[in-house]
């Protein structure tokens, strides 16, 4: 496999397509009139062919690269008209004098100025290749950086996520040992299975939605443990799920939102409705909870890590492909998603 990416790489390389450019130069009639019949490649017409090839070769890879590409246009052209004088000259002297058979080395100003033109018709589309050739490489080099850094962020808001949902449980795991409640066997159990899903099974850029549903399941069975006695927890799920994925650890942190606005309130009369309904490719996210304006500063939709962390990975991995809206009034929080999913095979 390594072997055969290095002759795919080698034979996709500027230096090949160059050379094959100019071997296609070289069988191809020169003159209209030419014939494929009368055409002979003698070794005169390959020292003239080498000669020209000389002259694009320093322009595409010297003056291209050393001025052109660093921002340096007019010292550019001026070196190239330069370099093509001068060759033109040595072109209608040397060259004749040594492959076409001309008595002395004198020189004419129309052949001067014939070289000088054919040589600046091959500068100008060899250095056309050259120039699309850069941009499509510096594109490749910026895609392949842009994809990097969308990587990086992504972990990054990634590992984020786990010890935010992880410390909050333990919390009050912490508070249920404390007291010596029976449910702290069932929330250690509900927590395991939890850390399995995102330490394990959360490491790809998207999973299958069942896998990030039946996680979120757990997670809401783990939070009624805290909820109970207090109020109404309810989770739906409508459309089939089969086939599809999701970003991992996309959802949880509105669901984890609702409840901790709920933690957060006096009532015991807890209200938390969590929807997600798939039509086709989208999925439809909403999730309701009332609230208490007691503590109104600490119930911020965009405070701590959750919501400004969804926004960042939403216009990473969903760009064009989303919307978000988050409402509230006095007694609702209430949160709209949509997103345009893929498939197991995309």
């Amino acid at each position: 496999m390594q072997i055969k990416k290095r002759i795919r790489d080698i034979a996709f390389s500027e230096i090949s397509i160059f050379i094959f450019l100019w071997v296609l130069y070289m069988i191809a009639p020169v003159e209209l009139e030419m014939s494929f019949e009368d055409f002979e490649l003698d070794f005169d017409k390959m020292a003239m062919v080498c000669y020209y090839m000389l002259v694009v070769g320093i322009n595409n890879f010297g003056l291209i690269p050393r001025y052109l590409s660093k921002g340096r246009p007019y010292l550019y052209l001026a070196i190239v008209l330069a370099t093509l004088a001068l060759f033109s000259y040595v072109d209608d002297t040397m060259m004749e004098f040594l492959f076409q058979g001309d008595s002395d080395l004198s020189w004419a100003w129309s052949g001067v100025r014939n070289s000088f033109a054919q040589m600046g018709i091959l500068t100008i589309f060899f250095g056309s290749f050259k120039l699309v050739w850069d941009y499509q490489t510096q594109k490749q080099r910026m895609n392949a950086l842009e994809k990097e850094r969308v990587e990086s962020e992504l972990k990054f808001l990634k590992s984020q996520i786990n010890p935010h949902v992880l410390f909050n449980h333990l919390n009050s795991i912490y508070y249920y040992t404390m007291e010596k409640s029976e449910k702290v066997p069932e929330m250690v159990l509900k927590l395991s299975d939890v850390m399995r899903y995102m330490l394990y099974e959360a490491n790809e850029q998207f999973v299958p939605l069942e896998k990030e549903i039946e996680y979120i399941e757990n997670f809401i069975e783990l939070e009624k443990v805290r909820h109970e006695g207090r109020g109404r927890v309810m989770f739906n799920v409508a459309g089939p799920v089969e086939g599809k994925r999701i970003a991992p650890l996309l959802l949880i942190s509105f669901i984890e939102n609702s409840f901790k606005h709920s933690h957060q309130t006096q009532t015991d009369d807890i209200l938390i409705i969590i929807n997600i309904n798939l039509e086709g490719d989208w999925l439809n996210f909403t999730a309701v909870n009332n609230w208490s304006q007691t503590d109104q500063e600490k119930l911020e939709g965009e405070s701590g890590i959750g919501l400004p962390n969804v926004r960042k990975r939403l216009a990473l991995l969903y760009p064009d492909r989303h919307s978000l809206q988050i409402n509230r009034d006095e007694e609702l929080f209430i949160v709209h998603m949509r997103i345009k999913l893929t498939h197991a095979n995309d």
